[in-house]
């Protein structure tokens, strides 16, 4: 709901803590992956060639996680093959 109420330029994850993590249940509401056929479509979105150049100038610098380059997958999924991110 922020998201489309303030529109920010970037959305920086943190990421998740896999020990605090809880997964959702995803038939619990109407419309979720279980009832939905384009739940299934697997969906490419570009980064910003400038926000992506401003995050790696800084990764040496950055020291409350680290700065990585990749494709994020959403069955709990980091994938480093630079090559698939399109």
């Amino acid at each position: 709901m922020a998201i489309e109420k303030y529109h920010p330029v970037a959305i920086i994850n943190q990421g998740t803590d896999p020990f605090t993590w809880k997964p959702m249940d995803q038939m619990a509401s109407e419309g979720s992956a279980g009832e939905v056929k384009s739940a299934e479509k697997i969906r490419y979105y570009e980064d910003d060639p400038k926000l992506l150049k401003a995050a790696l100038s800084v990764k040496d610098k950055y020291k409350n996680g680290k700065v990585v380059e990749g494709t994020i997958g959403s069955a709990d999924l980091w994938n480093n093959e630079v090559n698939r991110i399109q």
